[in-house]
């Protein structure tokens, strides 16, 4: 598996393919302290079963390096897969869960969209909830928390020495930005988060990505997850230092009307805003997932 030297940091990335999601080993090197990162599940929307296969590569790895690992974070409510926070507490015993503060707002829109049996919105599920510019640590490394909102107002991005986990907000200046259509997101939000909390970072600064969507030119070859803040403010398709802000909500908004509800959507806000949990089991001892009828 290929690693990236950030400085201290040890940086290994492993690729989701259903999801097109990267996950990511942040590892202080002196200690073998390390978070993951954006862990994902695979969940079968036919059968409803839920496997944690794609997890199994990196427990292996964490038992192999030996690594301590102290906080398993994602940088938001997921709409696009399963997190895997819960399976991965469940076998790192050591670890700690934690997301940015505002889920709660979150957690609130899904009690009114799916009226479950019974969700608390005060982030309880979560470990830790991280406050814009709170810092966490593995071993000697600060983990940076930055709430970047727009595509959810939940979203937070984590800087770790020079390289900034930007999650879904920008993409590959080949594909350009994340979506702000689903509720509380907002393209003018995004457009001030990548200008004012993205853009004035060093020119040299690491962006990982959270997701690729590869155009077609780029053929067979394997996903990209690296950028830097020059490379994306010279050539993001969507956004480059000189964008002004309504040339890139009047676009933003535009492609989000023509763009499809993300295929497991209803199934991964249930569980991704309790920590991967599964919902609370109904009178049979079941959870379940439920799909309301006309609602979107």
């Amino acid at each position: 598996m290929a690693t990236t030297n950030c400085h201290s940091p040890i940086i290994v990335p492993f690729f989701h393919k259903p999801s097109s999601t990267f996950t990511y080993i942040i590892v202080d090197e002196k200690t073998s302290e390390s978070a993951i990162l954006d862990p994902c599940v695979d969940y079968d929307l036919i059968s409803g079963r839920i496997s944690s296969k794609p997890l199994d590569e990196i427990i292996d790895f964490v038992k192999s390096e030996k690594l301590n690992v102290k906080w398993l974070l994602d940088t938001h409510v997921h709409a696009d897969h399963l997190s895997g926070l819960e399976h991965l507490k469940k076998n790192l015993p050591n670890s700690q869960t934690a997301i940015g503060e505002n889920v709660k707002m979150v957690q609130k829109r899904v009690n009114k969209f799916f009226n479950p049996v019974r969700l608390d919105h005060d982030g309880s599920q979560f470990d830790f909830l991280l406050a814009d510019g709170q810092k966490i640590q593995i071993g000697d490394i600060a983990i940076k928390a930055i709430h970047t909102p727009g595509h959810t107002p939940d979203s937070i991005s984590y800087l770790v020495n020079d390289c900034l986990f930007v999650g879904d907000t920008i993409f590959m200046p080949d594909v350009g930005t994340a979506r702000c259509d689903f509720p509380g997101g907002s393209a003018e939000q995004l457009y001030r988060t990548i200008m004012d909390k993205f853009y004035t970072l060093p020119d040299t600064t690491k962006m990982f990505m959270c997701h690729d969507y590869p155009p077609e030119y780029r053929g067979k070859e394997p996903p990209r997850y690296l950028s830097t803040v020059a490379e994306e403010m010279e050539k993001n398709i969507h956004i480059k230092k000189d964008t002004t802000m309504e040339e890139f909500v009047k676009f933003r908004n535009a492609r989000d009307d023509a763009l499809d509800l993300p295929k497991l959507l209803l199934p991964s806000l249930q569980i991704n805003a309790i920590a991967g949990k599964l919902p609370e089991p109904e009178v049979d001892g079941k959870s379940y997932i439920k799909f309301p009828i006309n609602f979107f």
